[in-house]
């Protein structure tokens, strides 16, 4: 029975070597971008294996699993490099985004949520149009909106407290993700809030021309910037690596999953994310409580230079 195990074993260690090998495919091939999501997946089962194989007295296996689990450990680096550094500033905004799961969506929790969260800034998205008389009830709030609701390549809104600047809603295209976007003066201090869905990752050519596409609207705005949204990405793979490295963002933490939350599955994967550059600070990010939806509410903190 202990040789049968071990060759089982053996086999599924030899399978994840291969996969995992096969994620460094990703800047070529999109699709192989989906291995990489599952790297700390990798890295705990390799841990699992080292243990199996010290049981099972197979010490080259158990040796093999430590190099597997050391692998996927170095592919991830670049996540922890990548994340923004502590910022020990007094937070000046409070910042809410959401994926209120289109038509699943339970108005009734995300306005009590919103209420008692009182946010500064709040981005929704999958906001479908049975849903414009919460957002209307949330006008006392929010007296500033842009949205696109009523457009099925958008569904999308930014509610604020403060007066938006150059409100824009812009549909998805062939080389852009729908996004919100808008400039904010806090205090005689300056910024470029912008709100984004990007394409899943089962649709590898659509998200990696959603991700061109994005990159290519950041570079050229001036200032702080401050991105946030659903980006169907985890802080592991090539697509999160790539858009920090050309844009000069840094996302706000690494760990903190927010998808799937709904009942009976539980979060395992980090997708909504928020990033700053041009200093502004990121002084915490963390989760709200679920509230219907498949995605955890994140909630932000932040500073401003």
């Amino acid at each position: 029975m202990r040789h049968v195990l071990t060759l089982f074993f053996g086999l599924a260690l030899v399978a994840l070597f291969v996969i995992t090998l096969a994620g460094l495919l990703a800047p070529l091939f999109a699709p192989f971008d989906l291995i990489n999501h599952l790297r700390l997946h990798f890295l705990e089962t390799a841990v699992a294996l080292i243990l199996v194989f010290v049981l099972l007295r197979a010490r080259r296996l158990a040796m093999g699993a430590f190099a597997l689990a050391l692998v996927n450990l170095v592919l991830a680096a670049p996540a922890f490099a990548l994340k923004a550094t502590a910022d020990d500033a007094d937070p000046v905004l409070k910042v809410v985004s959401l994926n209120v799961w289109g038509r699943n969506a339970e108005p009734g929790r995300i306005e009590t949520f919103l209420r008692r969260q009182d946010a500064d800034l709040v981005l929704l998205l999958e906001v479908n149009t049975p849903l414009a008389p919460m957002l209307d009830n949330l006008g006392d709030l929010y007296p500033y909106r842009v949205d696109c609701m009523r457009q099925r390549l958008c569904r999308l809104a930014l509610l604020s407290k403060r007066e938006l600047i150059e409100p824009r809603a812009m549909l998805r295209g062939d080389a852009n993700p729908p996004a919100v976007t808008a400039r904010f003066n806090v205090d005689g201090r300056e910024f470029t809030f912008y709100g984004v869905h990007m394409a899943r990752p089962f649709n590898a050519s659509w998200q990696r021309a959603d991700y061109d596409g994005l990159i290519a609207a950041l570079r050229p705005i001036r200032g702080p910037l401050l991105l946030a949204g659903d980006f169907n990405t985890t802080p592991w793979s090539w697509t999160m690596t790539r858009l920090t490295l050309a844009t000069g963002m840094v996302r706000g933490r690494t760990f903190g999953a927010t998808w799937p939350a709904q009942r009976p599955l539980f979060p395992q994967f980090l997708i909504d994310h928020v990033l700053a550059r041009g200093g502004i600070g990121i002084v915490e990010v963390r989760n709200g409580r679920a509230i219907g939806s498949d995605h955890l509410p994140v909630i932000a903190e932040i500073s401003l230079p």
